[in-house]
């Protein structure tokens, strides 16, 4: 995208959006979204900056995983924001930010979009999308940067090249609505979202959504195991708590997950 498409986005944004926005930067192409903010002197608190591109050429998910975006195939966007006060979850804001991402997804309309815990947007029990926070700061003051990602069209595109470490399957946009959304309308749609939630999540942290987070859980009910640093711990899930963390009923009793890697077991659905 050149400057023009910038400007025509702003005018597409929500008045509540727009005048907190310090800039909105888009590109035909870029390596990552959020490497590009990471690298730029983040907003002043309570404000926000937003990059996007048409082709992101070295994207990644949690843990270094690799996830590829062939041009305009996806809408690769992220929004940096710079929190008024220490923000005490801040592990847990991928998961507010997922929320914020299903909410426009069911105005689509769109049936069946969930979240896996913690980072995916799932559709038909395939990925539709991810999320990735990064944050730089100190002691006195934090910068997140939220980058989403979102499936349009894959057609033609071998899944395997675009998440070549991924086991379960992915799906687009295309084949969960009837109609097709523009790429431009839908990621105003999340932009606004995302900061409405973001600016929510400064004030009141993730209790506030832990509620519709468990409405819209992927994972709930299905066994699995979960790889963590201290090792594998199967069992149960059974939502998230208040600071994001995994419920797992496990066979000697309830644990809370906090970081980790989950492992579907047989039979239970995709991973």
């Amino acid at each position: 995208m050149s400057n023009p498409d910038a400007e025509n986005l702003r005018r597409l944004l929500d008045p509540g959006t727009e005048p907190r926005l310090d800039q909105l930067e888009c590109f035909p192409e870029l390596d990552s979204t959020n490497r590009y903010l990471l690298d730029q002197a983040g907003p002043a608190a309570g404000r926000f900056r937003v990059a996007m591109t048409d082709h992101q050429t070295a994207g990644r998910g949690r843990r270094g995983k690799t996830w590829r975006t062939p041009p305009l195939s996806s809408i690769c966007l992220s929004l940096a924001y710079t929190f008024r006060r220490q923000p005490r979850q801040l592990s847990s804001l991928s998961l507010a930010a997922g929320i914020a991402a299903v909410d426009v997804l069911r105005n689509l309309p769109m049936q069946g979009v969930a979240l896996k815990w913690p980072n995916d947007l799932m559709a038909a029990d395939a990925k539709l999308g991810g999320i990735l926070v990064e944050t730089r700061g100190n002691s006195m003051q934090t910068t997140a940067v939220i980058g989403l990602g979102i499936n349009i069209d894959l057609t033609g595109f071998d899944h395997a090249d675009i998440a070549p470490d991924r086991i379960g399957p992915i799906t687009d946009l295309k084949h969960c609505v009837e109609e097709m959304p523009s790429r431009g309308a839908l990621a105003c749609k999340l932009i606004d979202s995302v900061a409405r939630t973001v600016q929510q999540f400064d004030a009141e942290g993730f209790a506030a959504f832990v509620e519709r987070w468990n409405r819209c859980d992927w994972l709930k009910g299905r066994q699995m195991s979960i790889e963590t640093a201290a090792g594998r711990i199967s069992g149960a899930a059974e939502g998230v708590d208040d600071d994001g963390g995994l419920l797992l009923m496990t066979q000697s009793g309830p644990r809370t997950i906090v970081s980790g890697s989950v492992i579907l077991a047989p039979n239970t659905g995709a991973g």
